[in-house]
């Protein structure tokens, strides 16, 4: 049997098993399922979004909108193919799977074996959180995250063109790149992740691109001013790369404006102004990193200070730490200072000069490294700062600021130290994505080790360092990064096998063994996460779970769909039926009516603040809306859901709920008796038995307008 056949039988198999996965037990939708539904069918019934207030609208960043362009795709496919809803999402949902898969293996295929690409598609074809959202679930993450490869895709064809200098070609894939993030951004805010594709790009051509920036760099007038010193001692070459790293940290480290440009002055003055054209001691110049350490230290501690922050972060590192405490270890240390000043102080000067003259040395042999081996610097220097950021995520310090809560209970560890959380996302004890996981780390690894040096290594170097903050995200995030994880994985089992391989060549029959171990647990573990409710059920371990018959839903929905008027429904508790209901009437739920039927041409809307935004992106916040709108019921800032929620638990006598009724459109509110939550306030004052239109045995629905309230 020849290459080609054994391939085209790997890939029918790899599709036979993804399939099933996704067929052979018909999973619960996602929550989204039914929202996104209600959004399609108002697309159907109106012709047009009624939520497109503005050009922004479409991208999901003005008030009362969302990014609309699964809702789109879906509503003209249907209307094209004649299709119901729920058929519609299911053969859609399966295509995503597929399509994101093969898009995956093109964009493999291109730098690397056909071995390690179809293994990176069956990766993802079977991780846990992407099999569930790709199988009868309308996913508008899915649909954004299929296009991700094709994106890094048209990237690498777009750097080939120029390196080619085909410019009609460049100019092709480039506007196909733009309009293909723009396609992105209408289907899901997700998008604004894939920016970290576009700066790894970057990173990595200028990387690639080291010798040419050299080049320029040695051209320019600084360099001229310093090619004497650099001559004189690689101290130069330290301290011009020291200062510019901390002038660019102190950007991010300094909150405050003043003291931030007080600290920028005093560096420029003192650096460019009166030290930049003297040849000085080697002794002078270590002084200037000692001098641009304290300067910052200090002026962060000014920065705190300003901020009235100082003493905070203190007892917030130090606990119970009090200012009285806190003045005796300050005279504490300096006294010590003050006793190992007196004691070195005949001696100070050699040794001075012993620690200047090993500083020089060691720079000078890592400068001579750097010249040899200049690629290999590179990546070792990568290397170390992605090992530095995974350190600081792992341990809460990271860039952002990420929930790792998730990560702090699973079925065999709890607690919140960094090794639990370690543990429990390593080793997928939570149900994340797949035991083979563990081999990620080793992709990348191999990536910063590889020998053969060039664009796409750079590339999924750059965006490992990118995720690296992102890694605690156990939802949206986690979700995007599927592709990324599965690529990472991939290449890490691909080169542990041909490492076990080489060491165990005569024991071929024991490296099969191992290998199919691990994909049995792997099938294993993932099909019992995606299935563990069904199997808890079957050995009675499921926690008691009453649901509603969906042949009584589906009935409900049909009564109410008889009504043509326009109108939106309401639960009396918290929960999925409504939704369900709103689905099968083809009309939406109370809080999915803010984007269809309030529209107010007098909206108050103002623009999000810059410093605002800052703030949502250093906390890890998702950035919502570019946009700000003035609650035209509360005043202050509306946001999703608000009306809603003082509906639901506010007083029926209150004046307030008769304006969100009318505003919305709520007609029907859907009780039932299956769950034992309490009960809304408003539902609880409204005259049941006179407003009761439909009920079955575990549904009750209730006609709010033309109904009674309780005397």
């Amino acid at each position: 049997m020849n290459q080609k056949i054994k391939r085209i039988i790997l890939v029918i198999l790899l599709v036979i098993v993804a399939t099933i996965i996704r067929t052979h037990y018909k999973y619960p939708p996602h929550p989204d399922h039914y929202a996104l539904a209600q959004y399609t069918e108002s697309i159907i019934r109106e012709g047009y979004a009624p939520w497109v207030l503005h050009p922004m609208s479409l991208l999901g960043y003005y008030p009362l909108s969302k990014p609309s362009g699964f809702e789109y795709f879906s509503a003209n496919l249907i209307l094209i193919t004649g299709l119901d809803l729920p058929n519609t999402f299911l053969l859609f949902s399966l295509f995503t799977a597929f399509y994101a898969s093969f898009a995956l293996y093109t964009m493999m295929r291109k730098w690397t074996k056909f071995e390690i690409s179809l293994l990176s598609s069956f990766i993802l074809l079977t991780m846990v959180t992407f099999a569930l959202d790709t199988q009868n679930t309308a996913s508008s993450r899915i649909f954004n995250i299929m296009l991700t490869p094709l994106f890094i895709n048209l990237i690498f064809n777009f750097h080939e063109s120029i390196v080619q200098k085909k410019v009609f070609r460049t100019i092709k894939y480039l506007i196909t790149i733009l309009l293909i993030y723009l396609v992105m951004s209408i289907i899901h805010r997700l998008t604004q992740l894939s920016i970290i594709f576009i700066i790894s790009y970057l990173c990595a051509v200028l990387t690639i691109s080291w010798q040419k920036l050299l080049i320029f760099f040695q051209k320019t007038k600084f360099y001229d001013n310093r090619k004497k010193f650099y001559s004189h001692s690689k101290l130069y070459v330290a301290i011009d790369i020291f200062l510019f790293m901390f002038i660019f940290l102190s950007v991010g480290l300094i909150k405050n404006k003043i003291t931030l440009i007080i600290y920028l002055l005093i560096t420029t003055y003192y650096y460019f102004i009166i030290n930049f054209k003297l040849l000085r001691s080697k002794e002078h110049v270590f002084i200037d990193f000692l001098f641009f350490l304290g300067i910052l230290i200090i002026t962060k501690a000014v920065d705190l200070a300003i901020r009235g922050r100082l003493l905070i972060k203190f007892l917030k590192y130090i606990p119970n730490l009090t200012f009285p405490t806190l003045a005796m270890l300050i005279i504490l240390l300096s006294f010590l200072l003050f006793v190992v000043y007196i004691s070195f102080h005949k001696h100070f000067h050699d040794v001075m000069e012993k620690i200047i003259n090993y500083t020089d040395i060691g720079i000078h042999k890592l400068y001579g490294y750097v010249e040899q081996k200049p690629i290999e610097a590179i990546y070792w220097a990568l290397f170390v700062i992605f090992g530095m950021l995974v350190f600081l995520a792992f341990a809460g310090k990271g860039l952002y600021t990420i929930d790792r809560s998730y990560y702090y209970d699973s079925f065999l560890l709890k607690g919140q130290s960094t090794m639990v959380v370690w543990i429990n996302f390593l080793f997928n004890i939570n149900n994340n994505l797949t035991t083979l996981i563990v081999f990620a780390p080793i992709g990348i690894i191999y990536l910063f080790g590889k020998t053969k040096k060039n664009i796409y290594s750079f590339f999924f170097i750059f965006v490992a360092l990118g995720f690296s903050q992102l890694l605690f995200d156990w939802e949206y995030v986690r979700l995007y990064m599927n592709p990324m994880y599965a690529l990472f994985t991939s290449i890490g089992i691909y080169y542990v096998f041909q490492f076990i391989y080489r060491k165990l060549s005569n024991k071929k029959l024991l490296v099969l063994m191992i290998f199919i171990s691990i994909f049995t647990i792997h099938f294993l573990f993932s099909n019992v996460f995606i299935l563990r409710d069904e199997l808890l059920s079957k050995v009675g371990l499921a926690e008691e779970f009453h649901e509603i018959p969906n042949e009584q839903i589906i009935s409900a929905g049909s009564f109410v769909g008889k009504d043509k008027s326009e109108f939106s429904i309401l639960g009396s508790v918290e929960g999925t039926v409504v939704s369900k209901l709103a689905y099968y009437s083809n009309k939406p739920e109370a809080v999915i009516a803010q984007n269809i039927y309030v529209v107010k041409p007098t909206y108050n809307i103002t623009s999000v603040t810059i410093d605002e935004l800052r703030r949502k992106f250093n906390t890890g916040t998702k950035i919502t809306e570019l946009f700000e709108m003035e609650d035209w019921i509360f005043g202050g800032n509306y946001f999703f859901g608000r009306h809603i929620m003082h509906f639901k638990n506010n007083n029926i006598f209150d004046p307030i709920p008769k304006r969100i009724i009318d505003s919305y459109k709520i007609k029907y509110i859907l009780d039932t008796d299956i769950f034992e939550a309490e009960k809304y306030r408003f539902f609880q004052e409204i005259s049941q038995n006179k407003n009761l239109i439909y009920s079955t045995k575990n549904l009750y629905l209730y006609d709010l307008k033309n109904g009674r309230r309780k005397v």
